[in-house]
This record gives C-alpha cells, sequence and structure tokens, in this order.
C-alpha cells in the first residue's frame, strides 16, 4: 500500500459522542459500545498504527458537526509517534 487518506473520518469510535452519533454507531457496529467495547477500539484507526504505516495524509474540517476536529489531530499525535514516516508537520 503507497498511501491512505483520511478524510474527514472518525478514527477513534471509543470516544464521546451525542446521542445522534452514538445511536448510528450503535446500529453500524451492531452491539452496545458499552458490553463490546473492542468491536468499537478494533473499528479506530488510532489504534492501528505502526512505523510501516503507508503515508498518511489526514484533511479535515474545522466545521465538521459529525466528527470533531480534535479526532484528526490526536489520530496525528499518534501517527507521529508511532514514527509513522510521511505525516505532514503544517497546516494545508
Amino acid at each position: 500500500m503507497q498511501a491512505v487518506g483520511d478524510y474527514s473520518g472518525p478514527t477513534d469510535c471509543t470516544t464521546e459522542r451525542d446521542t445522534e452519533a452514538m445511536a448510528f454507531l450503535t446500529n453500524f457496529f451492531r452491539v452496545i459500545y458499552s458490553k463490546h467495547p473492542e468491536v468499537w477500539r478494533d473499528a479506530s484507526s488510532a489504534f492501528h498504527k505502526g512505523k510501516s504505516n503507508a503515508r498518511f495524509p489526514i484533511i479535515h474540517g474545522t466545521h465538521d458537526e459529525s466528527v470533531p476536529m480534535a479526532q484528526a489531530q490526536q489520530f496525528y499525535d499518534k501517527l507521529k509517534a508511532a514514527g509513522v514516516s510521511g505525516v505532514v508537520d503544517e497546516d494545508r
């Protein structure tokens, strides 16, 4: 794999969300977070990173009402900490 792109995607499904988002994710995963947190964690790219990851541009809108901008920043920080090459250090 040469590259992966994250375009305003939820990278951590385990974080708190509004009721509507939680209902959507519960329906999507078909399990309740409190009973099967491992399913929600496994679906979260924030928990699957390492030096061998492909280049990873992250693009996220500052006015996104579905996925908080903080998720993009936290994901970026985790990729950098894991030593993933190709993570850009500047805002675009």
